[in-house]
């Protein structure tokens, strides 16, 4: 399947490449490529292919295992590469958080193909953009979205919606709901639309509104992979709206369907669905998503679909029903919040701080290396101290003592 994606989307790019690169060979795509490889990582291409044809296979084969296969292509000038190898390379960068680098590539390639044929590449900007809650990079794609094909132009849509969220997380739900039953959003998209419309709504302190939106995509037989997601977020939002002993009732018959997984080390935060953590979680699986090239419905489903059920298992150790409300529940009620977007300064979770209209802002969701620090005795915290000043007095002493 991953040779097909790799020709396809070849064909998809294709370019006068600069003559280093060679042109792409006329012609349609030899069928020989298509299939499988035969016993080995990397599968084989027809003898005329380029040079670099069998690298981008293997890549897109497994990304993660070969990676550095298409970064050798990184010592070399771009304006030799072929627009297809420019592209995986700044693929490979955004899968391992070098936005800057992968944002370099994806630009040029995306300079030299203006029209529809740059789609990828703008989707992969899009994506990036995301990634560093740079709204207003969003909204830029969002102004072009005619030079984009039509499935990656929703895509960059949803994208632009989830960040906007952050400032106005009814209005981000309001076009969220209008992408979801726009007729010409594909079917694949649909799903993951509504999904994001009701986190937005949570997210704008209306669980009642949220609630309405998951149950009803959760009892949709277009649901998919995100019918579990749906039934976690809407016992999620009962939660929040109060009804504890029902939301627990929930999770537990949808924790049935964990088996063996569990999610230990999840925040409590992040089981709540509090807009921070979860779209850092999501940043870090869009990443991760083992189709890099798929359609652009399958990608950023990535951004909603969890495992609900191993969520929910674990959601039953945290969440006990006299639990007093949480104390998110009265940021999420007001729009106002400035719940901030996901920020950079957490490397490896993937996420940033570009969005110029979102105010820095601590995280409040989960802050259990601040709740251990006050659980300490005053006395072991100024013992901590005087040791310390003891150690650099008694450094300081040798010190001055080998001088002498």
């Amino acid at each position: 399947m991953m040779g097909a994606v790799t020709l396809a989307l070849a064909v998809a790019i294709a370019a006068p490449a600069s003559p280093a690169a060679g042109p792409p060979a006329p012609g349609p795509a030899p069928a020989a490529a298509a299939g499988p490889a035969a016993g080995g990582a990397r599968a084989q291409p027809p003898a005329e292919a380029p040079e670099w044809a069998q690298d981008a296979v293997a890549y897109l084969r497994d990304p993660r295992r070969n990676r550095r296969l298409i970064e050798r292509f990184a010592r070399r000038d771009p304006s030799t590469l072929h627009p297809l190898v420019q592209l995986l390379l700044a693929d490979a960068r955004f899968q391992a958080g070098q936005d800057r680098a992968a944002a370099a590539l994806a630009e040029r390639v995306a300079a030299d193909l203006p029209d529809a044929r740059g789609s990828s590449a703008r989707m992969l900007l899009a994506l990036i953009a995301f990634a560093n809650g740079d709204a207003a990079r969003l909204d830029e794609l969002n102004e072009t979205r005619a030079r984009f094909a039509p499935p990656f132009g929703h895509a960059a849509a949803l994208l632009g919606a989830l960040a906007a969220s952050a400032r106005a997380p009814g209005e981000a739900a309001t076009a969220l709901e209008r992408l979801a039953g726009d007729p010409a959003v594909g079917p694949g998209l649909r799903p993951t639309a509504q999904q994001a419309a009701g986190l937005a709504w949570l997210w704008a302190g209306d669980p009642d509104h949220a609630t309405l939106r998951f149950d009803a995509l959760a009892a949709d037989r277009d649901a998919g992979v995100l019918a579990d997601d749906a039934r976690y977020a809407g016992a999620v939002t009962r939660w929040h709206a109060g009804a504890r002993v029902e939301a627990l009732d929930r999770l537990a018959a949808l924790a049935e369907d964990a088996g063996g997984r569990r999610t230990a080390g999840v925040s409590r935060a992040r089981l709540l669905l509090e807009r921070e953590p979860f779209l850092r979680a999501a940043v870090g699986r869009l990443r991760r998503r083992p189709q890099r090239f798929a359609p652009p419905e399958v990608q950023v489903t990535s951004i909603v679909d969890t495992d609900a059920a191993a969520l929910a298992r674990r959601a039953l150790d945290l969440l006990p029903a006299d639990d007093p409300a949480p104390a998110a529940e009265g940021a999420m009620a007001s729009a106002a919040a400035d719940v901030p977007a996901p920020t950079a300064s957490a490397a490896a979770d993937g996420v940033p701080t570009r969005a110029s209209d979102v105010p820095s802002q601590r995280r409040r969701s989960d802050q259990r290396g601040d709740d251990a620090a006050r659980g300490l005795p005053w006395q072991v915290l100024v013992g901590t101290l005087v040791a310390l000043v003891v150690v650099a007095l008694a450094l300081q002493a040798a010190r001055a003592s080998r001088r002498g």
